[in-house]
């Protein structure tokens, strides 16, 4: 039978192509009579609507997406035909066969109890924004040119949930000059499974491979600070280890037993969540947590990191420098290097000691003001205190604690440690130091420049404050290096009076790097080894960074949600540039950003942010690969009741909104004039 007279017209109808079948260029498609091939395959051009002639009549058709020479994505289904009649196939639901993104399809929770479990749900739009006066010009997608693709990662907090100087009790009390707020991450429910987070994220960026808008592999990838959480050597050493590739033992002190604060040995509190079965905890009978039989045990178990596959660049980190990301050493310490000696010690203190208990119970704040300035100092006001003494309330009998299997890798790194650790990596992911170079080791400065693809110049900065204090703030001397970097690259500036500076240096695009957003920068604290040193807040540093067209993009986390934001220059000088604030891995919606630069060939650029879920499913299975671990992990996140409280924002509703942001900070194209 000729095409002219086919037996049965199929028609295939997609009204939209994004995520993963935006890189689809061709459809591959077969037709059944039960299990026996009667048409095809044929090969047909990508297309909203397709119509395919078939001589025969068919009862099952299969359709493959083709990227190339890949299949990525396929959908099977039953048919009914009719001779001569034209039988459609309407937005074909299409199994993806690859890494995804939220383009292809989102997290959300599910259910109708205080408890939510999680499942698939619609994918999130991508929406573009022109906040700084480019315009998004019609058949800009057909001229554009890739510049740079590039993962981003912030917040990872690979926890070492076991050692002795975590402060989890801090998390449900306040002093009189530290607020609640500043203790609500001192514990997490989840926080024993970081490492199979970290793990299932690298597993979803290697499988995805490339851009989802541009499809041009990966440059770098970058890692924008809390890789860490309480400045110990072994959260570094996994930290990398899962980079680099490499076996991974989640456990520390005893490798094969987990020795935190949720088991059910005893002394039993019930303000922990417990996920053995067993006695009542706050969380199960308030929140309604469920039981997780053999998870901790399945927290522990040794697995294989696969490594990412991309070279990376880490920046620094409250987490990696401050104690609990919070509070520095104290200046005098005695004897020196005496939190070592907790954090390495056999005892994990689980409330207050009770000379400070004693001082809670009669006026609340002032017990837990006593032992942090005795323990950490955080208002530096230097209290010396008698360190033998207060060990001896650490370890006394009435201080409710747990034996632990000491563990000389808790160790605190120092700067110069953390950077002599990145310079020992392979060459493989590379690059050897991801950043860091001798010069860093030799000056102590955590801050760097480094091209991620060619035309672009990247400048990590260290925007950690050295006197405490969560939020950040950065030196002056560290401004200066930076602007004489961004100076080298460009054309044309403007100095301190408004005066325009010429050059004759070739131009870069110019693309920021820290742990802190400019709203975080806030911290004007001194810093104790450098007290007469000027800190730089975050709206002097933008008045600095808007006399710089070069300047396009920030990119930073702390946060912990994800949120876009636009800074045009008031002075109508230079373009403004885009601020991208990613979430974390440790709390909800545990996702990562893959970044694309296009130059649209028309007088502006776009910088695509689109987010990542982990490889991990929704769904909770059995504890027992790094997957489902990651899946709990997610799932418990979304759960946690210091999210649940978080305000609601202009378009979501407080709790896991405010975590996710509106939609225009969730998949964007940021359109930026192109400077030179």
């Amino acid at each position: 039978m000729s095409p002219e007279s086919p037996a049965s017209i199929l028609e295939l109808n997609h009204t939209l192509f994004r995520g993963v079948i935006s890189r689809v260029t061709d459809f591959r498609i077969t037709g059944y009579q039960g299990d026996q091939s009667v048409f095809g395959p044929i090969v047909v051009r990508k297309a909203t609507r397709v119509r395919v002639n078939l001589p025969t009549i068919v009862n099952r058709i299969k359709i493959e997406y083709l990227a190339g020479d890949q299949v990525v994505g396929i959908h099977e289904q039953p048919v009914t035909m009719v001779a001569n009649q034209v039988t459609r196939i309407e937005e074909p639901d299409i199994k993806l066969l690859v890494g995804t993104t939220t383009l292809d399809r989102s997290i959300q929770t599910t259910g109708t109890g205080i408890y939510k479990t999680l499942t698939y749900g619609p994918a999130w739009e991508q929406t573009v924004r022109t906040d700084l006066g480019a315009t998004a010009q019609e058949g800009r997608q057909d001229r554009r040119v890739a510049l740079l693709c590039m993962p981003h990662f912030s917040d990872i907090h690979i926890i070492d949930e076991e050692s002795p100087l975590r402060i989890e009790f801090l998390r449900n009390l306040k002093g009189t000059f530290l607020p609640l707020d500043d203790f609500q991450a001192a514990w997490r429910p989840q926080e024993m499974l970081t490492v199979f987070v970290a793990e299932a994220m690298i597993e979803q960026i290697n499988a995805i491979g490339a851009g989802p808008i541009t499809g041009r592999p990966y440059d770098c990838a970058v890692f924008t600070g809390d890789n860490g959480d309480n400045r110990h050597q072994s959260e570094l050493e996994r930290f990398l280890t899962l980079l680099d590739g490499g076996s991974i033992v989640p456990s520390t002190g005893d490798p094969d037993l987990y020795e935190g604060v949720q088991d059910n040995s005893q002394p039993f509190l019930a303000e922990y969540w417990h996920p053995e079965p067993g006695p009542a905890d706050q969380y199960k009978t308030t929140y309604e947590f469920p039981d997780y039989p053999g998870l901790l045990a399945a927290a522990v178990q040794t697995f294989t990191a696969q490594g990412l596959k991309t070279p990376y660049y880490t920046c620094y980190g409250n987490h990696d420098h401050l104690i609990e990301g919070n509070f520095p050493e104290k200046v005098n310490q005695n004897p020196p290097m005496a939190l070592d000696q907790i954090a390495t010690s056999t005892t994990k203190i689980l409330s207050l000691p009770l000379i400070f208990q004693l001082l809670e119970d009669i006026k609340p704040g002032t017990g837990v003001d006593a032992f942090l300035a005795e323990f950490l100092d955080p208002l530096g006001i230097n209290v010396s205190g008698d360190w033998p003494a207060f060990i001896g309330h650490w370890t006394a009998g009435t201080t409710p604690s747990r034996e632990v299997t000491s563990d000389p890798t808790r160790h605190l790194l120092q700067k110069t440690e953390f950077i002599q650790a990145h310079l020992n990596t392979g060459p493989v992911p590379g690059p050897v130091g991801h950043g860091f170079t001798a010069s860093n080791l030799q000056t102590g400065n955590m801050y760097y420049a480094f091209e991620p693809a060619p035309g672009i110049l990247g400048l990590t900065l260290d925007t950690t404050n050295p006197g405490g204090l969560d939020n950040g703030s950065i030196d002056v001397e560290q401004v200066a290096w930076m602007e004489q970097q961004i100076q080298q690259v460009s054309s044309r500036y403007y100095d301190a009076n408004g005066n325009v500076i010429q050059t004759n240096n070739p131009d870069k695009l110019v693309i920021l790097f820290s742990h802190h957003s400019i709203e975080t920068l806030d911290n004007a604290l001194p810093d104790p080894e450098n007290p007469g040193q000027v800190r730089m807040l975050g709206g002097q540093f933008e008045e600095v960074l808007q006399r710089y067209p070069n300047v396009i993009a920030w990119m930073n986390g702390h946060t912990h949600y994800c949120r876009i934001f636009a800074h045009p220059d008031p002075t109508g000088r230079t373009g403004g540039f885009w601020e991208v604030n990613s979430p974390s891995l440790i709390d909800f919606p545990q996702q990562a950003r893959i970044v694309e630069l296009v130059d649209n060939k028309d007088g502006t650029l776009s910088i695509f942010a689109t987010l990542v879920d982990t490889a991990a499913p929704p769904q909770t299975i059995t504890p027992g690969d790094p997957l489902s671990l990651a899946c709990i992990s997610r799932e418990l996140s979304a759960n946690d009741p210091q999210i649940l409280n978080q305000p609601a924002t202009t378009t979501e509703p407080g709790g896991l909104g405010f975590q996710i942001g509106n939609p225009t900070d969730r998949n964007v194209e940021l359109l930026v004039k192109k400077p030179f």
